[in-house]
């Protein structure tokens, strides 16, 4: 299970920015502590190679005299006791032995053993009284002098330690404050998702204003857009739904109130006649109300698919066989003559670009308008033709009544009923155009009046682009 702390992208930033600043400022720790050992080796060996050519001066200019100390002089530093020296000349004749000029407090009397190791200029570490020790031998003196110059081991590495333990203190130091720096540059640079989660947690149905986040970084700004975006998608729901029910609350209190007027007159009708003719239009009203059921549903449905879907190949011929298949009962209780026009395509079809199941549904709509709106003896065609400039058209026309040219766009807002002779009152919904003009809308096109046939009636028709492209809103 991953801990809280980690649940939170402050807690992983804290952890990456953790563990790689420990493990780079770590690494080069390391390497600077290597690298102060050596240094410091390095600067103790020139310090015997110093004390050695000063040694072989001083005992050059005192000739022959032994510098010999008692071994009781006050000890004048901690690491006094931990250095030796011992300056040699060259025997006085052949076959002599070399004799001992100088030496400290702390070396023997007979040669040690690094002069035996190297016969000319060097260093060497060698094994001596209580350790490892390291020597310097100079022997290149003009007057023959042999110095050898020691310093104890343990004594060394304790020197280059502390030397560079000191060095790297200050290193430790500005680790910790980079790391607090860091951690405190982090929490400051996370105040945008703060504050936009404040301003999220903020919102409510009825406050789905934009948010706004000071100076967002670069990181920040899609994510504002996406919020934002969905909030307008939101409200555009919330406000669909409210538009809706107050729409369907207003539409069927209407009809409820007429069937219920209807149902009560079939109650207390006393004679047959008047009963069943309160029942029959029982029966009229529940169907009209069943249609305009329908209609609120369907209308519902197109205003939730908005935006950007997948577009489909659509045969616009075969879809407009089925619809006037489907709608053949209807014509035929109209006694209206409901016709299909179809392109020579040699069975090729009419493919256009569109989502199938919402272009039933506009040319249903269109299809059901004429039909209740053509009085009996009249014509309705469905035609589907090809565009000269590529698509398309999928066109309904009637002889009916028609539709003034200043009252067509009126005609596709939502409940708007205009008169009609072939129309009983209350029939229609006031939603068809509505639809179809939604519809239309979702597939970058728009419904087009014009007149119908013989020069009577009413063409609605829209031009639907061929397959390829997508359908956006």
């Amino acid at each position: 299970m991953i801990p809280r702390w980690l649940a939170s992208l402050h807690g992983r930033l804290i952890l990456i920015v953790l563990v790689c600043v420990t493990g780079v400022d770590g690494l080069t720790g390391l390497l600077g502590y290597r690298q102060a050992t050596r240094e410091a080796a390095e600067l103790m060996d020139a310090q015997l190679v110093e004390i050695a050519h000063v040694l072989a001066t001083t005992a050059g200019r005192a000739a022959t005299a032994v510098v010999s100390a008692d071994g009781t002089a006050r000890e004048a530093h901690r690491y006094h006791k931990r250095l030796v020296f011992q300056v040699w000349q060259p025997a006085p004749r052949p076959g002599g032995a070399p004799q001992l000029v100088a030496r400290s407090d702390t070396a023997p009397d007979i040669p040690l053993e690094a002069l035996a190791a190297l016969r000319g200029d060097g260093y060497v570490t060698l094994p001596w009284h209580d350790g490892d020790w390291r020597f310097y031998v100079a022997g290149s003196d003009p007057q023959g002098l042999r110095v050898v110059v020691g310093q104890q081991g343990v004594v060394r590495n304790k020197l280059a330690r502390e030397v560079a333990l000191n060095a790297l203190y200050p290193h430790l130091a500005s680790w910790a404050v980079l790391l607090g720096l860091l951690l405190v540059g982090i929490r400051q640079a996370l105040t945008p998702l703060r504050q936009l989660a404040e301003q999220v947690r903020q919102r409510s149905p009825d406050h789905l204003v934009p948010v706004q986040v000071e100076a967002p970084p670069a990181e920040i700004v899609p994510v504002v857009g996406a919020v934002n975006t969905l909030l307008v998608r939101v409200e555009q729901a919330l406000e669909r739904e409210r538009r809706f029910t107050a729409d369907a609350a207003h539409e069927l209190r209407t009809p409820l109130a007429a069937l219920k007027i209807q149902a009560q007159v079939a109650h207390i009708a006393d004679d047959a006649a008047a009963r069943q003719s309160a029942l029959r239009n029982v029966i009229r009203g529940t169907d009209r109300l069943a249609h305009l059921v329908e209609q609120l549903l369907t209308l519902a449905r197109v205003d939730t698919a908005g935006g950007v879907f997948a577009a489909e190949r659509v045969d616009l011929a075969a879809l407009a066989g089925e619809v006037v298949a489907s709608q053949a009962g209807l014509a035929q209780r109209r006694e209206v003559a409901l016709e299909l026009a179809l392109p020579e395509v040699a069975g090729e079809g009419a493919w256009a670009s569109g989502q199938p199941e919402l272009l039933a549904v506009l040319l249903r709509n269109l299809v059901d308008n004429a039909l209740r709106y053509t009085p009996a003896g009249g014509r309705v065609v469905v035609r589907v033709a090809a565009e000269p400039g590529g698509g398309w058209r999928l066109s309904v026309a009637d002889d009916g009544p028609g539709i003034p040219p200043e009252q067509q766009q009126r005609a596709q807002e939502r409940f708007v009923r205009l008169a009609s002779s072939a129309e009983e009152p209350g029939g229609g919904s006031g939603l068809g155009l509505s639809i179809a003009g939604r519809i239309a809308q979702l597939h970058g096109a728009a419904l087009a009046m014009g007149p119908g046939l013989a020069g009577r009636g009413l063409t609605i028709g829209v031009v639907l682009g061929a397959p390829g492209g997508a359908v956006a809103r």
